[in-house]
């Protein structure tokens, strides 16, 4: 029973030491003092796996905002052109007009776009009735102004009488 006394085992490393409760140092021992091998990462390991992960993350993130700004710009100039379409249908090329009668000098609808039509004064040749026709949309964004621009070519037969 002495020798049972004497003998105690240590959970940690396995070492049976004296039972006055004297600790044996990990040099001592000759081993290190764990009840099994190491698992984990390092704390290296740790950083490098964050800064890959936050640098994909920002590539995404930028991605992202290119993908919004390029769809917000589509979404504008897809709604210049319903708005260039209803302009024309608003006021349409009529044969039984005067040339002058064409212009439109700036018609403003409900989503902010502004319409507007001008004809040129003079026909491309002097005989021919052919004239140039600019419809245009404008919308401004940010203090920038932008325009979407749609150029006819009209043969006025009453012209050329």
């Amino acid at each position: 029973m002495s020798a049972l006394r004497n003998l105690v085992a240590t959970p940690l490393c396995g070492i049976r030491r004296p039972a006055r409760l004297r600790w044996i140092s990990a040099r001592q021992a000759g081993t290190r003092l764990y009840a099994h091998p190491p698992g984990g990462f390092t704390l290296i390991e740790v950083l490098l796996a964050v800064a890959i992960l936050g640098a994909g993350m920002g590539m995404m993130l930028t991605a992202a905002s290119r993908c919004l700004a390029a769809m917000k710009q589509a979404r504008k100039y897809q709604e210049a052109q319903w708005t260039l379409n209803r302009g024309l249908l608003d006021y349409p090329l009529l044969p039984t007009e005067e040339v002058d009668d064409w212009n439109v000098s700036g018609e403003t609808y409900e989503n902010g776009l502004t319409f507007s039509r001008d004809v040129e004064d003079e026909p491309i040749e002097e005989e021919d009735g052919l004239f140039i026709v600019r419809s245009r949309v404008v919308w401004s964004e940010k203090g920038r102004e932008s325009r979407e621009e749609v150029v006819q070519y009209v043969l006025n037969l009453e012209a050329i009488e």
